[in-house]
């Protein structure tokens, strides 16, 4: 589904086309391709192919909280964009037991919204990814390698354990792969 949507995309670029309203999935599927090129590859890999979409909102969910901090001139604003998602995700799971519409004015929040409302996710994780950002708003440097794994533990490892929720694939061995494959492969983005 991803392949399809990139050919699509990259074969229009010689043509002239009107500019269309870009859907929610799409706008995750560029997000977390322009920033994240890695884990957008992955997640095209992801089988069956059903947990495509729902993991592709889940790492543009990281894409967005990653940029806060490169897109901020001071902490205070960044805060502001953390409090956003945390009651974003506070908003989604409080409306999952009464069928009160309610207006969602982000792409990722609403494909988010749709995540949330078909799987059994833990909000713990969501949490854990907002409130991690907010230790590096300040742009200080870890003083050992000890501090950097606990960043990475917890701002890159929960969006692995919600993979594996949605996978239904929870496990103790699952987990504890998951929290070494964060932090390797977040040692390797650095």
């Amino acid at each position: 589904m991803i392949i399809r949507l990139i050919r699509s995309s990259s074969s229009s670029s010689t043509t002239k086309i009107s500019q269309k309203p870009v859907d929610d999935y799409t706008y995750c599927i560029n997000s977390v391709r322009k920033v994240d090129y890695e884990n957008f590859l992955s997640t095209g890999l992801i089988r069956p192919s059903s947990l495509q979409r729902p993991s592709m909102a889940i790492r543009a969910l990281n894409v967005e909280l990653s940029l806060i901090r490169d897109q901020i001139s001071n902490t205070q604003i960044g805060k502001i964009r953390l409090e956003f998602w945390r009651e974003t995700i506070d908003s989604i799971y409080s409306s999952l037991n009464t069928n009160t519409p309610r207006k969602i004015n982000h792409p990722v929040a609403r494909e988010l919204d749709l995540v949330i409302k078909y799987n059994q996710l833990s909000k713990l994780w969501f949490h854990r990814l907002i409130k991690s950002r907010e230790i590096t708003l300040n742009d200080m440097p870890f003083n050992d390698i000890e501090q950097l794994e606990n960043y990475l533990e917890q701002s890159i490892t929960p969006t692995y354990y919600l993979l594996l929720e949605l996978a239904k694939q929870r496990s103790l061995n699952t987990d504890h792969i998951a929290s070494h494959l964060g932090i390797n492969n977040s040692c390797c983005n650095i």
